[in-house]
């Protein structure tokens, strides 16, 4: 995991990571200064770290239930998660 971490921190964003279990993945998005999202395929937010919701200017308690759509209204970044939704290496 921590060379995968390391090639992404490069730019390398052609690997795939396991998804850690539990507390692991909280800490994960808590020490993270990028905005980070988890979406799952029907363009739902699982997951936000406190980055993404100050950069979506939206309220963190609501977003496990909202789809890309309805937490923000950047039409960049919704083509942007359909695109990579619809890539055969999504996993």
């Amino acid at each position: 995991m921590q060379a995968g971490v390391q090639r992404f921190a490069t730019g390398d964003l052609t690997c795939r990571l396991p998804l850690p279990a539990g507390n692991e993945l909280t800490i994960i998005l808590t020490i993270l200064r990028e905005g980070i999202l988890a979406i799952n395929r029907r363009e739902h937010i699982v997951r936000a770290n406190r980055v993404a919701v100050e950069v979506l200017d939206t309220d963190p308690g609501g977003l496990g239930s909202r789809s890309v759509m309805e937490a923000t209204r950047n039409l960049d970044l919704q083509i942007f998660i359909h695109c990579a939704l619809a890539s055969p290496d999504c996993l």
